[in-house]
């Protein structure tokens, strides 16, 4: 029952968030090759390297330790497999187990399955990605007391990565805190209660609990930060995509702001042509280099407008794949519509990533297309500046 609770709660909190990096520690690794007895069987069949698909592979492992386990993982394993074990994980016993076709995260959690005598898991996974490279998987050993009572301990968890828009998934305070109180809400009530606060400036989780109620909230902290990198895997041809058009819409509204910066140097040549005409300085005919030029420049101005538009269209469409953006239609004061919506492009153009807003399909009604963040801050200044027709 409580596993499954801890798993709902952690679907529900990663709805509300985007991905992140995973930030960890090195542990020890088995020194020497697996016996026979333990290594693996079968070949890894390397996808991956088209289309961005991961590597699988296939183990028969006839059981021995989590070192030697290990040892088989990384035998098979077509890339890299970069796995750290924690204080006394090596010689932790592992059953034996079959694998086919599965990719080398999923065999690294099988770990997991080696379970206590009340069916807790005995060790905890996690992954540190960077942004280029193979991931660096952490195998620990689960705290003592997961099963319940003991007196109240004192520890602390960072969860910058939760927290941290630029490198996580920029979760909002209340909301992890809020997972933690409906965690622990769910169990039987003996005991103390445990003690949550989180310290913003240095994004620290403290907790005075028991062990049991620690290992709870270990396992809800863990599972976000490795179901949302998987999210954040996932994503990964989109995000690069959208790296990809920010670039091209730059370079072209540069190219634009030159453009404009040589129309204007030609329309000062026309005019001042025009002027050595009528004082019959230069001959009629004169003229027409600077009209032929006029009409090159025009034509590219229309070009690169055509080709900004593009390139925002597919811009917008990007990052309403990757960024959690939604659409939302409000109401503003039928009135102040044009000027309403003229302020409110200029402020969804300045914003990073920027923001949608047109027309609805009623009148008063303005479209924004953004992440919760910026419609909320949208509908604020809205609010704020009495254009909201509520």
């Amino acid at each position: 029952m409580a596993n499954a609770v801890r798993k709902g709660l952690i679907l529900a909190v990663l709805g509300l968030a985007a991905a992140m990096p995973a930030v960890g520690q090195d542990g020890g690794q088995p020194n020497g090759p697996a016996p026979a007895s333990t290594r693996s069987v079968g070949t890894p069949t390397a996808l991956g390297l088209l289309g961005g698909q991961p590597s699988v592979l296939s183990l028969s492992f006839s059981g021995g330790t989590v070192g030697e386990y290990v040892e088989a993982l990384r035998a098979q394993s077509a890339v890299g497999a970069n796995i750290s074990l924690g204080p006394a994980v090596a010689e932790m016993p592992m059953p034996p187990i079959q694998l086919r076709d599965v990719v080398l995260s999923v065999a690294v959690r099988a770990v997991e399955t080696v379970t206590d005598s009340q069916g807790a898991p005995m060790m905890l996974t996690r992954s540190i990605v960077g942004e280029g490279g193979e991931p660096l998987f952490v195998i620990s050993a689960r705290a003592d007391g997961a099963s319940g009572g003991g007196s109240p301990t004192l520890r602390s968890f960072s969860v910058a990565t939760l927290l941290d828009s630029r490198r996580g998934i920029g979760m909002e305070p209340k909301t992890l805190l809020g997972a933690i109180e409906s965690l622990l809400s769910m169990e039987d009530g003996a005991g103390e209660s445990a003690r949550v606060m989180l310290h913003k400036e240095t994004s620290t989780l403290i907790m005075r609990a028991r062990k049991d109620q620690l290992v709870a909230v270990e396992d809800l902290l863990v599972g976000l930060e490795r179901d949302a990198v998987e999210l954040r895997d996932s994503e990964r041809p989109a995000r690069a995509l959208v790296t990809e058009l920010e670039a091209e819409l730059r370079a072209v509204r540069e190219k634009r702001e030159i453009l404009h910066e040589r129309m204007r140097l030609n329309e000062k040549n026309i005019a001042q042509t025009d002027h050595m005409i009528k004082q019959g300085v230069v001959p009629q005919g004169a003229q027409d280099a600077n009209r032929e030029q006029s009409r090159k420049l025009e034509e590219e101005r229309i070009e690169l407008e055509l080709r900004e538009s593009h390139l925002t269209n597919r811009l917008e469409d990007a990052l309403a794949a990757v960024g959690g953006r939604t659409v939302v239609v409000l109401r503003v004061k039928p009135e102040a519509l044009e000027r309403t919506l003229d302020a409110a492009g200029a402020i969804c153009g300045a914003m990073s990533p920027r923001m949608r807003v047109g027309k609805g399909d009623q009148p008063g009604e303005l479209e924004f297309m953004g992440t919760p963040t910026q419609i909320e801050g949208v509908r604020g200044w809205l609010r704020a500046q009495a254009l909201l027709a509520e």
